[in-house]
């Protein structure tokens, strides 16, 4: 019998050092050990397998990732099961909630207002709310916008 997949949860939260942790599964897009994460991370962060661990268990307790045991082996692989859009989305959703009651234009507004949106920019926001009520699908973007020099 084929082993019942993790509920995908609405949202979770992750600290920097969770996310970091997580970044390396996903750049990976493979199933890794512990042992393989630690090794990437101290890498960037110095941190030792001791710590990878802990944050490793920590995304599994908040349902960010599952332990997957291996046949006829010792030890076990990790796999996000939160994918780092699912993560993007409900962080920057969790952030319009709890700094502009939850209005995308109050968070627009905010950056227009102060000067934060290029020219470019603002043309490019233009463009995806366009496209959208042209019932074009949105032009995938990993970041959204482009970044700003």
């Amino acid at each position: 019998m084929a082993k019942a997949q993790p509920e995908k949860k609405e949202y979770v939260s992750l600290s920097p050092a969770e996310r970091e942790v997580i970044a390396v599964l996903w750049d990976a897009d493979r199933p890794m050990t512990a042992a393989k994460v630690a090794e990437e991370l101290e890498k960037k962060t110095g941190w030792r397998l001791s710590t990878t661990r802990t944050f490793l268990k920590r995304l599994e307790t908040k349902g960010a990732l599952e332990i997957r045991k291996l046949p006829a082996e010792r030890g076990a692989v990790y796999v996000p099961i939160l994918s780092e859009e699912d993560v993007r989305v409900a962080e920057a959703e969790s952030t319009l909630k709890k700094y502009f009651n939850g209005t995308l234009c109050g968070l627009m507004s905010c950056f227009v207002e102060r000067k934060r949106v290029s020219d470019a920019e603002l043309r490019q926001l233009r463009d995806i709310i366009e496209q959208q009520l042209d019932g074009k699908p949105a032009k995938p973007a990993k970041t959204g916008c482009k970044k700003r020099k």
